[in-house]
């Protein structure tokens, strides 16, 4: 019997779930048709032998070559990776990504097998909170708080008895679980790559004592944490890793150009963020896109996606919308902005919409301590060429950022 056939044959009847194998170039050797069909291919035979870049946007391809390449060349297994996958007819959306290594007879790595599973039940609408993303990179960064279920549901926004049963649907763990997973997996690296005491990483890791560390220890990895550094091999046994959303966040950017924009009137859906939880951009223009060409008094195919209304809590406001000649006849429950006049250093984005998040990162931390200027009080902006299709969320993508200086 063919085995992987039979494998390949099985997640063919999964289709909330992408399934692949790679060889040690990275290349599809097998694929089910989920990833088939998201690709936008007609047959299994256009993936084989193709390497992501071929298929992917030059973002996405570069992510998901990095997770391959960490597989490869360490071994590390990525389980349960939340982040943003292609759905059908290239819409975003949200999965957990896990990949393990293939190995052969000798035990060395001849490739990938990895699997992508849509957070969602089969007629379940609810989207994905886009806090949920930065609630699991708050714990990850700060395990060794005092962090309980209901810290957590704060941090999301979510009430706990909704965030209780998100987690569970997502990750088959309860908070607490996740909380303890969590801390598990990081005092697991430590234990393997410091000389540090285990009561020190104990603590550090949130646990109230050694002997608390022990026992959760000893329950997930069926060892005590001394056994466990003094083994001459863990291979035997089951290591977890943290939840974690993909947190490559810089990216190569050419330099701007100065530009000064004229008085702008900015109409259409708008909602509130903060730099970690505007994951649901790309949602809110997938709502906007057929109102684009509708929108009273429209002036020009371009779209603005426009960041005003500032707090001291770090939010903003986020107006995926039109620029119009007046704000006298716009549906009910559009957003209207007014951008003044100004100087700007404009960026060209150099990829797919949902990867914006990297492009921003970038010019607050790296160019914008470099250049010399200050940022201005006033709204920020991303300008969508005509060309730009927000179903897909591909096409040319400008951002203007208001400068001082």
């Amino acid at each position: 019997m063919n085995n992987l056939a039979a494998i390949e044959e099985l997640f063919d009847h999964i289709p909330e779930v992408v399934f692949f194998i790679k060889d040690r170039d990275g290349r599809y050797v097998a694929v089910n048709n989920t990833l088939v069909e998201r690709c936008g291919v007609r047959e299994k035979r256009d993936l084989i032998g193709k390497h992501v870049r071929d298929v992917f946007p030059k973002e996405l391809a570069e992510r998901y070559g990095r997770q391959d390449q960490a597989v490869l060349a360490k071994g590390k297994p990525i389980i349960d990776q939340l982040e943003l996958h292609w759905y059908v007819h290239k819409r975003s959306g949200w999965c957990l990504t896990t990949k393990l290594p293939v190995r052969d007879s000798k035990g060395a790595i001849v490739g990938v097998v990895g699997i992508s599973r849509d957070l969602r039940a089969p007629g379940d609408r609810d989207i994905i909170p886009a806090r949920l993303a930065a609630t699991l990179e708050y714990l990850e960064t700060n395990y060794a708080e005092e962090i309980s279920p209901a810290t957590l549901a704060r941090h999301a926004g979510l009430p706990p008895v909704r965030f209780a049963r998100l987690i569970k649907r997502i990750f088959r763990l309860t908070p607490h679980q996740l909380i303890t997973q969590t801390r598990l997996a990081a005092s697991s690296h430590l234990l393997r790559e410091t000389d540090r005491s285990v009561a020190d990483i104990a603590f550090d890791c949130g646990f109230y004592d050694h002997s608390a560390f022990t026992r959760a220890f000893r329950d997930q990895f069926g060892v005590t944490p001394e056994a466990f550094r003094t083994a001459a091999s863990t291979d035997h046994i089951k290591l977890v890793e943290p939840i974690r959303m993909d947190k490559s966040l810089f990216i190569d950017l050419s330099p701007p150009r100065m530009a000064d924009g004229e008085a702008l009137l900015i109409a259409g859906l708008g909602a509130r963020y903060t730099f970690d939880t505007n994951e649901g951009i790309p949602t809110q223009w997938q709502r906007f896109g057929p109102h684009i060409g509708h929108v009273p008094g429209q002036a020009g195919p371009q779209t603005y996606g426009v960041a005003c209304n500032f707090d001291d809590a770090g939010s903003f406001e986020y107006v995926a919308g039109v620029r119009v000649t007046d704000f006298g006849e716009l549906p009910a429950g559009f957003a209207a902005v007014r951008i003044p006049a100004h100087r700007y250093a404009v960026f060209d984005h150099p990829g797919h919409v949902s990867m914006l998040r990297r492009t921003h990162h970038t010019i607050w931390s790296h160019w914008l301590p470099a250049s010399g200027l200050r940022m201005a009080d006033s709204p920020n902006f991303e300008r969508y060429g005509a060309d730009f299709d927000p179903i897909s969320g591909t096409g040319p993508v400008e951002v203007w950022m208001p400068v001082m200086g």
